[in-house]
């Protein structure tokens, strides 16, 4: 109702063009969607579940047609485990949350520092952690417009992780690494980092090394823990979701860039089950990683009160964003604030989890920042 009532629904600067969307396109889109993934998946859920191929297509129709959501979400929240048709009150779909709300909900914060910390800007993210004492990879060069800022050349030498200044996810990220005991052909690193800059600005830190408990979850790659942290009702950060990721597509040698991630319970940080962002059929969960092969459900997280403490210290200083996904690596020196995502997916937080926000500890914070965002909307326009 609220996306609604704020226009964040608006694609397009003219009205007809915004029918076209809401009409035609999205529509066919939706139309395009269900052909994709029944033929996927139909036949596996009506040997396991019983459910029929009709059925399986009404419910994706429902959602797409009656209740305007992704028919992917048929599939990707498992609704066919559920009889009936699918429930989606307690999710919170992308769309609502990329096209603006989450945005809206943010200006509700004051701005603590007077001007709110692109969290999605590398380098400001990096200076500001550094400012309050948090955690974080040190950034050994700059990049920008085919020119490399470095204070020590020499510290190239090593392994290295280099990303955009700013992005989203691992998107442009690029491992370099050399063979134990060849040299490292610095000029050749330099050139490449220069070349990619011209595009897009680049920082370069070491590439951290996998706490020794988390090693075998991944290969050439860092495994990240994504923390969820929302400010309460008395202005205090709360962790309401954690998982564990592993990001294939930064894995020279896996045959997949799926991402991996398997929900950590927030009391021990006891792993669960492991599932993809791109394999929805009722076999899609592990007990084990389906690259490395080793066990996942009911492993413990390795120093998780000090992880859960620092995804808290870091909204503490952040404390201008309602609700951020903060990536923490652990590393063999401790925890490592990695990135702070202000529009977390929540999509893929659900899938993981088995459960609808609304249904989680973050749904009551939700709905109490929801409720804020209501009365002063409505005192808006009785003012008016």
């Amino acid at each position: 109702m609220l996306f609604r009532a704020l226009r964040l629904w608006r694609r397009a600067p003219q009205p007809r063009l915004e029918r076209f969307y809401w009409y035609v396109l999205k529509p066919l889109f939706a139309f395009a969607l269900i052909l994709w993934y029944t033929p996927q998946y139909a036949l596996a859920v009506r040997r396991r579940f019983g459910v029929s191929l009709a059925a399986q297509v009404a419910a994706q129709c429902r959602l797409a047609f009656r209740e305007w959501v992704n028919p992917r979400c048929y599939y990707f929240h498992e609704h066919y485990r559920r009889a009936g048709a699918p429930d989606i009150d307690g999710y919170v779909m992308r769309h609502e949350i990329k096209e603006g709300l989450l945005k809206s909900l943010h200006k509700l914060q004051p701005k603590v520092h007077g001007v709110r910390i692109n969290l999605g800007h590398k380098l400001d993210f990096a200076e500001a952690c550094a400012d309050f004492g948090l955690p974080t990879p040190e950034i050994l060069a700059y990049a920008r417009r085919g020119k490399l800022i470095v204070a020590d050349g020499a510290r190239l030498q090593q392994d290295l992780f280099v990303k955009p200044e700013q992005g989203r996810g691992a998107v442009g990220a690029r491992i370099f690494t050399a063979e134990a005991g060849a040299p490292v052909d610095l000029a050749a690193r330099v050139l490449q980092i220069a070349r990619a800059s011209w595009l897009t600005a680049q920082i370069v830190q070491p590439l951290l090394q996998n706490h020794s408990g988390l090693a075998d979850l991944a290969g050439e790659s860092l495994v990240t823990i994504r923390v969820f942290t929302c400010i309460d009702a008395s202005d205090h950060p709360v962790v309401t979701h954690a998982m564990l990721r592993s990001i294939g597509k930064l894995e020279p040698d896996w045959p997949t860039g799926e991402e991996f991630a398997a929900p950590i319970d927030l009391a021990t940080g006891r792993l669960g089950r492991m599932c993809s962002d791109s394999r929805f059929g009722p076999d899609g969960r592990t007990d084990h990683h389906p690259m490395t092969g080793a066990p996942v459900a009911g492993r413990k997280v390795p120093l998780w009160p000090a992880i859960h403490a620092l995804a808290r210290a870091a909204h503490r200083v952040f404390a201008d964003r309602l609700l951020v996904g903060w990536d923490v690596a652990l590393t063999p020196d401790g925890p490592v604030l990695i990135e702070g995502n202000s529009y977390p997916d929540t999509e893929f937080l659900q899938r993981v989890h088995e459960q609808p926000i609304g249904a989680s500890p973050l749904g009551p914070l939700l709905a109490h920042h929801l409720d804020r965002l209501e009365q002063l909307r409505g005192r808006f326009w009785s003012e008016l």
